[in-house]
């Protein structure tokens, strides 16, 4: 993943930018939250991500994504579970919702030039693991998310698990 600091060429465009704004309609997340409705807006296109995080393509994932492809990911996850608190697909109370708000506080955010990052990545895992199963079809899949926190490739389990939490959330269809 890379760590630029704008999504699609905003600038100040990072969660824990004071541009940013998560929830208003003015700045920089909402300007962002704009693009990517539009860019991810129809659902082969949604159905292409899922299907590239889920199977870990790098090659697919670096045509769809944006070059800060860790920030675009996290406003795609960040989007979908804004609507899944109103449309009750987030899995109620202590799901998505709750990672939504951690992720608007910049829990998941690296603060120095020298941070690659893997702790807030760790915790984004960790977070989104625990609550799969409040969304999960299977127990079986469940058990390969919780998997995931013990593989040494971060960024591939970061991506493994938002994959299947969208298509779980219903992200392909939805949006």
């Amino acid at each position: 993943f890379s760590s630029l600091n704008m999504l699609y060429g905003v600038p100040n465009s990072k969660w824990s930018s004071r541009e940013w704004n998560w929830g208003s309609a003015i700045g920089t997340g909402h300007d962002c939250a704009l693009i990517c409705r539009n860019k991810w807006s129809n659902q082969e296109t949604r159905q292409n991500l899922v299907d590239a995080l889920v199977t870990d393509n790098d090659g697919t994932l670096t045509a769809l994504l944006d070059d800060d492809s860790l920030d675009e990911l996290k406003l795609i996850l960040g989007l979908c579970w804004q609507r899944g608190r109103w449309d009750g697909t987030d899995g109620g109370r202590g799901g998505y919702g709750e990672v939504l708000s951690y992720m608007a506080d910049c829990k998941y955010e690296t603060w120095f030039d020298c941070d690659d990052g893997t702790a807030a990545k760790r915790e984004l895992l960790s977070d989104m693991s625990e609550r799969f199963h409040l969304i999960s079809k299977s127990e079986d899949e469940t058990a390969s998310i919780m998997e995931l926190k013990d593989d040494d490739d971060i960024d591939a389990s970061v991506r493994k698990c938002a994959g299947r939490v969208l298509n779980n959330m219903e992200f392909v269809v939805s949006g």
